[in-house]
């Protein structure tokens, strides 16, 4: 109730501010974490938002696991998190990837829990991140 008075205003901004941060700003994944707490205080009235912030949370929930056998030049970039397989084979996965992704889907589920029906007029992009996430996960 106490926020409700200055909503529109704050949502204003932040909307302002996701059309302008590029993708591999720090802030986006703040700004994303915001979003399912606005959902939460706003409820359904959070719905006209969706269309302006759902692309960039659909691209990060859409992201592939990066994964792959490093070469000994590869292992010393510290975006990778290594596994030795064997005495000539490191496995090399990027958890950045995976955390942009699990963070996405997790904001994609509580959209759904928050908003309910309002997220059917999605339903054709958020379903099959909902399966391959099932997959993935």
């Amino acid at each position: 109730k106490a926020f409700m008075p200055y909503s529109s205003e704050l949502m204003n901004i932040l909307l302002q501010l996701e059309g302008t941060l590029p993708e591999d700003d720090p802030r986006v994944s703040l700004l994303q974490r915001s979003w399912g707490k606005f959902a939460k205080a706003l409820g359904k009235e959070f719905g006209p938002i969706l269309p302006t912030i759902l692309p960039r949370i659909l691209r990060s929930a859409s992201l592939e696991a990066d994964v792959k056998i490093l070469k000994p030049e590869e292992q010393e970039d510290d975006k990778w998190q290594l596994l030795d397989l064997d005495e000539q084979n490191v496995l090399g996965i990027n958890t950045t990837v995976i955390q942009e992704k699990s963070a996405a889907m997790t904001l994609l589920y509580w959209l759904a829990f928050e908003l309910e029906d309002v997220l059917i007029p999605f339903i054709n992009d958020l379903l099959p991140l909902a399966i391959n996430g099932i997959e993935f996960f």
